[in-house]
């Protein structure tokens, strides 16, 4: 602390200023927020002027733009990993991972384009899945929390404030492959 308080002594005030503008700048772009005020090197910032950009990027991060089916619906990229035990096979447990692409549709149905997969059984062996195009429906609340429909299943999934990347996990305890696991997509 003591050499923090030795490298500002006696700087002027526009260098505080220059340093607090070049953080609002990089969280300015970092979160495509606008700022009231903008300061130019050699000019005196009032520190209201300076308060309030500071609250105008709060204020960006704490928004959240209101999910709905329109603006959520578009291709995803994902990658899931898990895991899961063979009850028809000695219930040998295994590990999965997984890629593929959803592409959620405005009208609440969706597709998930999956990759061939190998999953890895402890005890040796490899058990394959064949990838292949799923269908189902899907719904979304305003903030972000959402879920997925498929044959006699569903997942649920939860979306950042931008509505750019999702997370999703599972735990399906019952039928002949028990497993958990989670999975985190990316808007193309």
């Amino acid at each position: 602390m003591k050499k923090m308080v030795q490298l500002f002594k006696g700087k002027s005030l526009y260098r505080y200023s220059f340093i607090a503008a070049a953080i609002l700048v990089s969280a300015a772009a970092v979160y495509a927020a606008s700022v009231p005020y903008t300061f130019s090197s050699g000019t005196v910032a009032k520190s209201s002027e300076v308060n309030a950009n500071f609250q105008a990027l709060a204020d960006a991060m704490n928004n959240r733009t209101s999910a709905t089916l329109a603006n959520m619906a578009g291709t995803w990229n994902y990658s899931m990993t898990g895991s899961f035990v063979e009850v028809l096979n000695g219930n040998r447990l295994c590990t999965m991972s997984r890629t593929g692409t959803l592409t959620f549709n405005a009208d609440g149905t969706y597709s998930d384009n999956q990759a061939d997969t190998n999953n890895y059984c402890h005890g040796g062996g490899v058990q394959t899945n064949t990838g292949g195009t799923f269908t189902g429906t899907w719904t979304v609340l305003a903030n972000g929390t959402g879920t997925r429909t498929y044959g006699g299943g569903s997942m649920s999934f939860q979306t950042s404030k931008d509505l750019n990347t999702m997370t999703s996990a599972w735990n399906v305890s019952t039928g002949n492959y028990p497993s958990n696991g989670i999975a985190t997509y990316v808007r193309q």
